[in-house]
């Protein structure tokens, strides 16, 4: 699957940036190469592993949070746009960061601000009971479910030994229908843990507070267990058809080396210039997009960057299930990714690592997370015989989340336009049922208990959305009143 988004702007331009990406500079006096590290720095460079440590430890040390303190996200704290859009290179600025941290005790989450160049806690404060999905939440709802009695009773009446079952969770968020009092939710399934006949109960579902550690119902429609056709599994090799012929090698090269420069955080690419981001939520983020006109810089975007993806299934089998990749997870902390050389990314590609933080506020480096290179980009211009080449420079952010893969690509051509364009790839989410072929109008299925599409007999593919949305900062030429249409 592919998604398109063009921006177009005439002839303007982009600023980009990310750490210290360049190749490995020539020998030169410390002092020097201080000094030149200096001016490079910029206030929206991404935090470093030696920043997320500090605030780790300022926090701690202050007692802004306890030792079991659970870290969603530790990102830069942006400052203000006016105050980014007048700096100039070696002025002084202060670095400030935001971690988003839970405490399991007290079931709080606090959102606190801390100047990494003072280390000092400047704000804490109570955002809300709830905060993203966190680690060991599924094993606490699997301990807690196993050892019910009532569960037990249901996987006894199916015939089945509780010890042979598998339980499956997923987050919930304001679907549910008891009293809210802040408590976090998961919902549980339960299915057949058979690595030969993978068994489903869709009629078994359980809610349960991981706040208050407890079973808030657990309901059995009854229905049938539905296993898995052995023969129609994918794994089958007697279904496996070979594979047609590979084609031939494809080089590309630059014998002369890219166009591009990249240096701190800014990129710079035929008139283009910009900064790139990292950010634990939402992932690739580019600032201060802009375009060279002579010698002035207009600029076209402040900050560019996904908002949310959220994933809401239409089978009620998967009652309450909806997924919010960005928010509830993190595209860099729960869902980071690396780019393999030579094949999510060709090999004229420079690939960056990402710095983000893990559960206990501790840095985490993702190797090769981002993209850049130069691609053909067709035809530019021909008229009489006469032609050039177009080129495209494409920045790029991967990510796994569960069965899906994404491919975010930030695409800049040489006609001053912009495109964001998603790549999507993984593997459906199925789920087994009672039927070999679908109804002759899927609009009358639901009538039938059909929400997917059958991809094998038996095994369904279940009806779902992906809503991709994107936050853009427009600073068409400055300033100024923006419109979109």
């Amino acid at each position: 699957m592919l998604i398109r988004t063009l921006l177009a702007f005439g002839a303007v331009c982009l600023v980009f940036g990310l750490g210290n990406a360049q190749s490995e500079p020539p020998k030169e006096s410390k002092d020097i190469a201080e000094a030149k590290a200096k001016l490079l720095r910029h206030p929206l460079d991404p935090l470093s592993e030696d920043e997320i440590k500090v605030v780790r430890k300022v926090i701690l040390d202050g007692n802004a949070a306890t030792r079991r303190a659970l870290f969603s996200f530790v990102t830069l704290q942006e400052l203000r746009k006016a105050e980014v859009l007048v700096f100039k290179a070696g002025d002084p600025f202060e670095r400030r960061a935001k971690a988003i941290y839970y405490e399991p005790k007290t079931n709080e989450t606090f959102e606190t601000i801390v100047n990494i160049t003072l280390k000092s806690v400047e704000s804490r404060k109570l955002v809300q009971k709830q905060s993203p999905s966190l680690p060991g939440d599924d094993r606490i709802a699997e301990r807690l479910l196993r050892t019910d009695p009532t569960w037990q009773a249901a996987i006894r009446k199916r015939g089945l030994d509780p010890i042979d079952v598998g339980i499956s969770t997923m987050p919930n968020r304001g679907y549910v229908d008891v009293k809210q009092d802040g408590s976090r939710y998961l919902l549980a399934m339960s299915y057949v843990e058979d690595a030969i006949e993978w068994g489903e109960m869709p009629g078994l579902r359980a809610l349960i507070n991981i706040s208050k550690r407890k079973i808030e119902w657990i309901r059995d429609a009854g229905g049938a267990i539905y296993r898995s056709d052995t023969n129609e599994s994918p794994m089958n090799p007697d279904r496996l058809e070979p594979n047609r012929p590979a084609p031939k090698p494809l080089k590309i090269s630059q014998p002369d080396g890219v166009t591009f420069v990249i240096e701190g955080s800014e990129v710079r690419w035929q008139n283009w210039r910009f900064r790139i981001g990292a950010d634990p939520r939402v992932g690739l983020v580019l600032y201060t997009v802009g375009y060279e006109d002579g010698a002035k810089v207009r600029p076209i975007l402040y900050r560019a960057s996904l908002s949310e993806l959220f994933v809401p299934y239409g089978d009620p089998n998967y009652l309450m299930v909806n997924w919010f990749d960005a928010g509830e997870f993190g595209m860099n902390t729960s869902f980071p990714s690396s780019f393999v050389p030579f094949n999510d990314a060709p090999e004229n590609a420079k690939l960056l690592p990402v710095v983000t933080n893990d559960s206990e506020g501790r840095p985490r480096t993702i190797p090769n997370s981002i993209a850049i290179y130069e691609e053909d980009g067709g035809i530019l211009w021909r008229h009489g015989g006469e032609s050039r080449r177009a080129r495209n420079l494409v920045v790029a952010s991967i990510h796994q989340a569960g069965n899906y893969d994404y491919n975010f690509k930030w695409i800049f051509h040489q006609d001053g336009s912009i495109e964001q364009e998603i790549d999507l790839s993984g593997f459906m989410a199925t789920r087994n049922v009672d039927r070999d072929k679908d109804p002759d109008s899927l609009h009358s299925g639901s009538s039938k208990g059909v929400f997917g599409t059958l991809v094998a007999p038996k095994i369904e593919a279940s009806n779902h959305q992906h809503f991709f949305s994107f936050r853009l900062d427009m600073d068409v030429d400055g300033a100024v009143k923006n419109q979109v249409y």
